[in-house]
């Protein structure tokens, strides 16, 4: 029997565990894929005080053996069901485990939407980012393009037009699903450069990107870029608890201030909640605050 489970190996959930450990409680980490998380995909960061041109994958693997060293069992597998019975959890998993645990962190955070094209994969980390904040002023004076036509290309675009050289703001169709006074501000940027009806379909080079083929109206273009941003949306890992607690249209779990869902012991961290801001300090803020609530509740039952 486990005090806390966590769901996700994010910085969330890493953080939770921290707090967890901090006061002995028996922690269980449950992670599908790497340590780490979105952090993985970071180039450099420089948005974290104190922390100043550590790449994310080094970020990730200090804050991972940091959580073993304090005592956290750490498990890489798939959760494939989670239920409440009176006062206790049950996580059922692929591998065909049961755990059980007084309370449940649910940090399994979210996918960005892919573009499915040649050298997505190959060149995430290595000038593919999801997140112009973190990974935007690694691209200073520098040639880059955007991809998408929502609030979040179009803040990128504008945060990033007063650090890149030049800007293509790629979008498939020729209608933005953004305040048209955002658009008015884009069209004022002397370097950014809109391409409507545009699709990227190949990303090409060595070690990092150096250039994307475009398709416009069956021509295809190749654009030298060293940097892309895919903004075209995220899927919260939400599927596992839609049946459990509620979930906002787009399927964000919503809690309280305390990040306390509508279910008893079940708590939310990070970006599968319902939030506004998307970053890795309020991220490690949730995965704090989530423990501390479930250390609470805890101790509470004593």
């Amino acid at each position: 029997m486990y005090d806390i489970i966590i769901i996700g190996g994010g910085t969330s959930g890493l953080a939770a565990a921290i707090y967890a450990r901090r006061v002995n409680k028996k922690v269980l980490l449950i992670e599908n894929d790497s340590i780490g998380g979105q952090i993985l995909n970071v180039e450099v960061l420089n948005n974290y005080p104190g922390i100043i041109n550590v790449k994310g994958e080094e970020f990730a693997r200090n804050l991972k053996k940091q959580v073993e060293d304090m005592g956290t069992d750490i498990v890489i597998d798939e959760v494939t069901k989670l239920e409440k019975e009176h006062d206790i959890f049950f996580i059922f998993t692929k591998s065909n485990q049961t755990y059980q645990s007084k309370t449940v962190i649910y940090a399994a955070g979210v996918e960005s939407n892919k573009l499915g094209i040649k050298g997505e994969e190959e060149f995430r980390g290595k000038g593919i980012s999801n997140n112009a904040i973190i990974d935007g002023p690694n691209y200073k004076d520098k040639v880059i393009a955007i991809v998408g036509g929502g609030n979040t290309a179009i803040d990128s675009t504008l945060y990033l037009s007063n650090i890149a050289k030049k800007i293509y703001l790629i979008h498939r169709r020729d209608i933005f699903k953004t305040e048209p006074i955002k658009i008015e501000s884009i069209k004022e940027k002397p370097n950014v450069v809109l391409l409507l009806n545009t699709i990227v379909t190949e990303i090409n080079g060595k070690d990092k990107i150096e250039s994307i083929k475009i398709e416009h109206e069956g021509k295809e273009q190749n654009l030298d870029v060293e940097g892309l941003f895919i903004n075209i949306g995220h899927t919260p890992n939400t599927k596992l608890v839609e049946d459990l607690i509620t979930l906002n249209p787009h399927k964000y779990i919503i809690t309280n201030h305390d990040l306390e869902t509508q279910l008893p012991g079940l708590f939310a961290a990070g970006n599968v909640r319902e939030k506004r801001v998307d970053d890795i300090t309020s991220s490690i803020a949730d995965g704090t605050l989530s423990s501390l609530k479930a250390i609470e509740y805890i101790d509470s039952k004593l």
